[in-house]
């Protein structure tokens, strides 16, 4: 008759690379709630003052002219020639400086309080 004597079970050692693989996945969707809020924080408002940008190495006020493509109003210029300033009443002012050629369109309160644009 043979015996099986018990052995010790064998101690797991902790996976570092699954440690660290965790590590990153938190640290990456945390960046990237934050980059999510800030995207919405730019995104416009209805009714508010919006920025308008054309591709930065445009002449000759070219946001100014995409404004007025857009049958909008300019409120204030940037101190750059390629960023401008576009109210109106209507709701679809965005989706017309889109389709008026401009490269973004955002909430203009940030540019205002960051003393980008100029009046």
């Amino acid at each position: 008759m043979s015996t099986v004597t018990p052995t010790a079970p064998a101690q797991m050692k902790p996976a570092k690379n699954s440690e660290k693989r965790a590590m990153w996945l938190a640290l990456l969707f945390g960046i990237g709630l934050l980059l999510c809020s800030f995207a919405l924080s730019l995104a416009p408002k209805s009714g508010a003052k919006v920025a308008v940008f054309t591709v930065p190495w445009a002449t000759n006020n070219q946001a100014i002219f995409t404004i007025a493509r857009a049958d909008a109003n300019v409120a204030a210029l940037g101190k750059v020639e390629w960023i401008a300033i576009a109210t109106d009443d209507q709701i679809n002012l965005v989706s017309r400086l889109y389709q008026a050629g401009a490269f973004l369109v955002i909430d203009a309160a940030l540019l205002i309080s960051c003393g980008v644009i100029s009046n």
